[in-house]
């Protein structure tokens, strides 16, 4: 039964509105991390956020047009800034 709740969240594609709230819970991830830059890598994040590694891309997508993240040369590695005054609080 466990798992096919675990499996359902991760199958399903996020709404806006959920989408920048994991956008938020990324950037509070990194800033338990440090509070510059914080170099992550896509599989990690989505294990400790339980999340789907296509909806933290997603996520990830969308704090770069925020300027608040950026993909680096290595595949599903991203620069994220640690704090940001301008994103709502996931919580």
């Amino acid at each position: 039964m466990l798992n096919m709740i675990f499996s359902a969240r991760h199958s399903q594609l996020l709404d806006q509105s959920a989408l920048e709230q994991l956008a938020g819970e990324i950037v509070n991830y990194c800033a338990m991390v440090d509070s510059s830059n914080v170099v992550v890598w896509v599989p990690d994040v989505a294990f400790r956020l339980r999340e789907s590694a296509g909806n933290i891309r997603r996520a990830l997508l969308l704090l770069e047009v925020k300027e608040l993240a950026c993909k680096t040369n290595a595949r599903d590695y991203w620069m994220v800034r640690g704090s940001s005054p301008g994103l709502v609080d996931a919580s």
